[in-house]
């Protein structure tokens, strides 16, 4: 499976930029788990509260652990040459669609598959 990337896109220049977007999102995600209250609530709003807290942190703690886990395949895929082409198809990936999504792993025909 040949990858083919524009001239304009440099797979060292993208991995630059999303080894430090998964620096962000290591950063994010150890300070929604950080944020874990472990104090006694006063009663039961107290209580009700904490839950809610608790379930909107975890919520967050899995939606940046989903984009961490993203953005490391698609580090993968540029150490192993395979990124920028079409998972489906094999064939390269439109550079317009790479520089906008370089996260995506399809081409524009697949990528509603």
């Amino acid at each position: 499976m040949a990858t083919e990337t524009s001239p304009t896109l440099d797979p060292q220049d993208v991995a630059e930029q999303l080894s430090t977007r998964a620096e962000h999102l290591r950063a994010q995600l150890a300070q929604v788990t950080r944020e874990d209250d472990t104090s006694h609530p006063a009663d039961v709003l107290d209580l009700a509260t904490k839950r809610q807290a608790a379930e909107q942190s975890a919520d967050q703690a899995t939606a940046i652990s989903a984009r961490l886990a993203e953005v490391e395949a698609a580090l993968e895929r540029i150490r192993e040459g395979t990124w920028g082409a079409c998972l489906v198809c094999g064939e390269p990936i439109d550079p317009a669609r790479l520089e906008v999504l370089p996260l995506t792993t399809h081409c524009r025909e697949h990528a509603s598959t």
